[in-house]
């Protein structure tokens, strides 16, 4: 469980892009991973299928005279997820890369079939004045045509700033899952994020927040 923890808390929520000027040591004040029911109580069963998973982080920041400022940056980070642990790239439609390029407003061209969830994210292209309430955008997470040598890629698009998990099967044992962000674009501030993955994408249940539909 540990293992897993650290898999989603990084790979899916460290996606956002942290850019600071600030000079402390760059730490995570909250990391929380919760696998939850349809009705949002916590499902522990081992073995089971849960209605969704919500991942949780908050950056350490440190006041300035600007505001607000994340403590770090993140460009590069290759995760390795725990044995066991698999997922179906081929359950819901994919996004072609160029559908997923083509934005209007911010949004890719992207299927609302194609999405697998969404992402919230506190997330400013300059420091957060000191005093400033919360501004969370919500942005549709899709399941997009991987490139060679990939066997499944997720991507979506925040401040028009697009983020992209690379997911690739470990060629030696136990042949577990890695994810891989490679580059991450360092064009915003994040501050704080939620990431949800929807267990079954394609039930009705989640047609309220299918691509389009969020936010």
């Amino acid at each position: 469980m540990k293992r897993l923890v650290l898999f989603f808390s990084l790979v899916l929520c460290l996606c956002g892009a942290l850019a600071s000027t600030a000079s402390a040591a760059f730490d995570l004040e909250v990391v929380d991973v919760a696998f939850e029911n349809s009705d949002e109580t916590l499902t522990l069963e081992a073995g089971s299928h849960p209605f969704q998973m919500a991942t949780s982080l908050a950056v350490s920041t440190e006041e300035t005279s600007e505001g607000k400022v994340p403590e770090g940056e993140l460009r590069n980070l290759t995760i390795s997820q725990m044995e066991g642990f698999v997922g179906n790239q081929t359950a819901v439609p994919t996004c072609s890369q160029a559908d997923f390029a083509n934005r209007d407003e911010g949004r890719p061209a992207c299927s609302d079939e194609s999405a697998v969830g969404y992402a919230a994210m506190e997330a400013e292209y300059e420091v957060i004045p000191a005093g400033a309430g919360d501004n969370f955008f919500h942005v549709p997470v899709y399941n997009l045509d991987p490139p060679p040598g990939v066997a499944a890629q997720l991507g979506f698009i925040v401040l028009n700033v697009p983020i992209t998990i690379d997911v690739t099967v470990n060629p030696a044992p136990p042949h577990n899952l890695i994810a891989t962000l490679k580059e991450v674009p360092q064009a915003v501030l994040l501050y704080r994020s939620k990431v949800v993955l929807w267990g079954d994408p394609a039930s009705d249940a989640h047609n309220s927040l299918r691509g389009n539909c969020v936010g």
